[in-house]
């Protein structure tokens, strides 16, 4: 069962995924876990979703989901009133793939086509985009994901390409989410379960949990901590959220 073998589709990576016992929470943490609505009502609990849903506070009518996958985010969306379109190429009936941003081979096309269907003041949201910050870091980031290995479907850019496309598409008030400052940005973690792995890590290194509990307890304290660690992330790759404005005329 932990053979890995090559040159899957999709669809035959996460079932594969699903059937190695020891990467369940990978499974659950990605909502590939059935049956699915409850897999759908954990992600419109978390606080991945109720950021998002922040984001769309106020606004209401059609809501097109880009790459849906399991539909998970257009459930959420229904749920908050919006009327859904789920756009997904891949077939699968367990799994969807192929209509993010980092999985564009044009990422100009793909953002010029956003903006045009775009309804005059509207918001694009587009969550979790797979970020390098050199060219030379892409192959390391590839290595690093648990499936590209087998279907070869990920991909990366780096931050100025994103912002570029963007801009360039005709978007306006462009917001950047980095990735320790958003709760979006932090899967597989929450705020909370990020916390608890911080406290394991430096109570390995340095004893006395109860201290460092009670210092990282509050989270202003501990979103503060992040936004300082943000400037040391050196790892190949990270994710990103942007959310981006068309001008209503």
């Amino acid at each position: 069962m932990n053979d890995k073998p090559e040159h899957l589709s999709w669809e035959e990576a996460v079932v594969w995924l699903r059937n190695q016992p020891e990467r369940q929470q990978l499974v659950i943490d990605g909502y590939y876990d059935d049956p699915v609505m409850a897999a759908a009502e954990r992600y419109r609990q978390s606080s991945e979703w109720q950021e998002i849903a922040q984001l769309l506070q106020g606004r209401a009518g059609m809501a097109l989901d880009i790459g849906a996958g399991r539909g998970i985010a257009s459930f959420a969306l229904a749920k908050e009133g919006f009327e859904v379109t789920a756009l997904e190429p891949d077939p699968s009936a367990i799994v969807g793939a192929g209509a993010v941003l980092h999985h564009m081979s044009d990422l100009d096309i793909a953002c010029s086509e956003m903006f045009r269907v775009l309804r005059p003041g509207g918001l694009l949201i587009a969550i979790r985009e797979h970020v390098i910050s050199r060219e030379r870091d892409l192959n390391a980031f590839l290595a690093a994901h648990p499936l590209h290995h087998l279907y070869g479907g990920e991909y990366a850019y780096r931050l100025d390409c994103y912002v570029r496309a963007l801009k360039a598409a005709g978007f306006d008030r462009l917001q950047v989410l980095p990735p320790l400052k958003s709760p979006i940005n932090l899967f597989p973690y929450t705020i909370n379960s990020l916390r608890e792995a911080v406290l394991d890590k430096v109570a390995q290194k340095i004893p006395g949990r109860p201290l460092w509990r009670m210092m990282l307890g509050s989270d202003r304290v501990f979103r503060s901590l992040l936004s300082v660690a943000e400037r040391f992330d050196h790892r190949p790759g990270r994710l990103y959220s942007f959310v981006a404005h068309k001008a209503a005329s």
